[in-house]
């Protein structure tokens, strides 16, 4: 079995080496299948434009790709610039204890026909890592995954997404647009109220969060969250927002005492290591700045990192 944050990188590297559905924007629901219940987006455009990311030599590494070095041959070769044209990447799931389901959406602006052409090229030189399969009139790329048992089922949508999945009947629903816009109106509820210009957008409900393969602890805990809603938002700095809410007063004060006591312990693991590692004092002035709020039923985290003190952090490292 192969779960969907493994899947992840792979699917945005095949993207980008081979490098009708809409941009996906940070509050649409659209593209998504019925029964998603759980959702990360990924901002790549808010990243890449963001203060911090100029300051940390965004600019320079566009410069790079703009002067051809080698390894870029490709991009140009399929006329994708991965600063303009990659806009976000998507992974939504059901939830549950159907981790061979789900989603992942990579959108952006693509030229289909040569990413095709390529991956087509791709199959024929490795037989024996890709496959191909005619879903829909469709080409759906099954890929052998590095030191994993389950494929992954990959199709170029059209000019504006790459879509792929673990599971390929749930990749050709998606393909085929029978699902839509998912059925749990607290999830889209949810999606609708996340601020967009986040970099990293989360939005979950409690129907996600019922796993059997957890651990007595951690289930004791996740039954009692109705939902978690936020993201991380980067400009200048690196500021996290998350909202927790739960089915009683009692489950948000037992979450907060919970939420603190791991704080307690990571600050004193990671001031540990900071203290041999200096490129880890970032993480320890993020976790610092990390509070926790219980009002009604309801858990608010919020925490904040100078982006300066990730730079320099960054200096020191390549010193």
């Amino acid at each position: 079995m192969v779960s969907l944050h493994r899947c992840f990188s792979f699917v945005l590297a095949f993207s980008l080496a081979l490098s009708g559905i809409a941009p996906v924007t940070a509050q649409d629901t659209k593209s998504l299948p019925t029964d998603t219940q759980a959702l990360v987006r990924i901002n790549i455009q808010s990243l890449i434009n963001s203060s911090l990311a100029k300051s940390m030599g965004i600019d320079q590494a566009k410069e790079m790709l703009n002067a051809g070095l080698p390894g870029t041959e490709i991009l140009k070769e399929l006329g994708f610039d991965p600063f303009k044209d990659l806009h976000s990447v998507t992974i939504a799931a059901p939830g549950g204890n159907e981790n061979e389901k789900g989603l992942i959406l990579v959108s952006g602006n693509f030229n289909s026909k040569k990413l095709n052409a390529k991956a087509g090229e791709q199959a024929k030189d490795k037989k024996d890592q890709i496959k191909t399969h005619d879903v829909s009139g469709k080409v759906v790329y099954e890929l052998k995954m590095p030191e994993q048992q389950v494929p992954l089922f990959v199709v170029i949508a059209n000019d504006n997404a790459i879509m792929a999945s673990p599971d390929k009947d749930y990749l050709t629903k998606a393909m085929n647009g029978k699902d839509g816009k998912p059925a749990n109106k607290d999830f889209n509820k949810l999606v609708e109220d996340l601020d967009p210009k986040l970099g990293i957008s989360i939005a979950v409900v409690s129907g996600a969060l019922a796993m059997k393969n957890l651990p007595d602890p951690a289930k004791a805990i996740l039954e009692n969250v109705d939902s978690i809603g936020g993201g991380i938002g980067i400009d200048k700095d690196i500021v996290l927002k998350l909202s927790i809410n739960t089915k009683t007063d009692d489950s948000a004060k037992m979450l907060q005492e919970t939420i603190n006591q791991g704080l307690t312990q990571a600050l004193g693991f990671l001031g540990l290591m900071a203290a041999q590692q200096k490129e880890l004092a970032p993480a320890l002035e993020f976790v610092k700045s990390l509070k926790v709020e219980n009002k009604a039923k309801s858990i608010t985290i919020q925490g904040m990192l100078a982006g300066k003190a990730l730079e320099d952090a960054v200096k020191e490292k390549t010193k």
